[in-house]
């Protein structure tokens, strides 16, 4: 019971039914099947890539079948499991009662708006990993050793820490501004580090590295866009885990 796909289908299940759906069956499947496939998708365009290129480090389409059916005969039917759990245990209540007549919303300031918010919240947890983040470019993209995984451990709770801060500062800023609809938001606002990531990212490719081809770049920044979105869903969960028990 206790794995990432059973807890990921246990959670989605009970969130999704607190906020009003109705097709459990369809947001199973989703939640078991949308992210392998995105990512499996940019993986397997990026193994054209290398293919194309007749590189010795091409996965044979053989084996990324194989990697997909074991992917999905694992991870599926734990998602279901999980989600059958949720659905026994039912929604998440909520500690107060909730007028179901929506309120207007008075025009709040400028920075609460979303992308603002979303590119000023992300600012402090990248800027927490900054320094660490050049060794760990350089080792996944400039073939240079990486054995600092104590200060990685270190920089990667201070992340969590401040990801979490800056979501509950946010979300209690929307709140007084009379803005209900804050748990897309605040999702947003703790993955906005992603965004910094992405743009740093490029930084570095046009700073430090010296890319000749056309494969080359593409593949740099096909991994650079998948951890973009991996760091992006990594941290923008962490308001969702602060907010929805209450």
């Amino acid at each position: 019971m206790y794995n990432p796909y059973s807890v990921s289908g246990y959670i989605s299940n009970r969130v999704y039914t607190s906020l009003g759906g109705m097709d459990r069956r369809k947001n199973a499947f989703l939640t078991a099947t949308i992210l392998p496939t995105f990512i499996f998708a940019i993986v397997f365009l990026l193994n054209l890539f290398l293919i194309h290129g007749d590189s010795s480090g091409a996965v044979p389409f053989g084996t990324i079948v194989l990697i997909v059916l074991l992917w999905y005969g694992i991870s599926a039917p734990l998602t279901v499991v999980g989600s059958f759990y949720g659905t026994r245990h039912g929604p998440i209540s909520h500690p107060v009662s909730v007028n179901q007549i929506p309120r207007q919303i008075p025009p709040g300031p400028r920075y609460l708006r979303p992308w603002m918010a979303t590119l000023i919240g992300g600012i402090l947890p990248f800027g927490a990993a900054f320094v660490e983040l050049y060794f760990v470019m350089s080792s996944l993209f400039a073939s240079r050793a990486y054995y600092a995984f104590g200060f990685l451990s270190l920089t990667a709770g201070i992340v969590v820490l401040t990801t979490a801060t800056v979501s509950i500062l946010f979300t209690y800023f929307m709140l007084c501004a009379e803005e209900y609809r804050w748990h897309w938001r605040s999702f947003l606002i703790g993955g906005g580090s992603a965004f910094w990531l992405f743009a740093y990212g490029v930084f570095y490719w046009a700073s430090r590295l010296s890319l000749d081809s056309f494969t080359s770049a593409v593949l740099y920044f096909g991994y650079l866009f998948l951890l973009s979105v991996l760091d992006f869903l990594v941290t923008g969960k962490w308001p969702s885990f602060i907010y929805l028990p209450s």
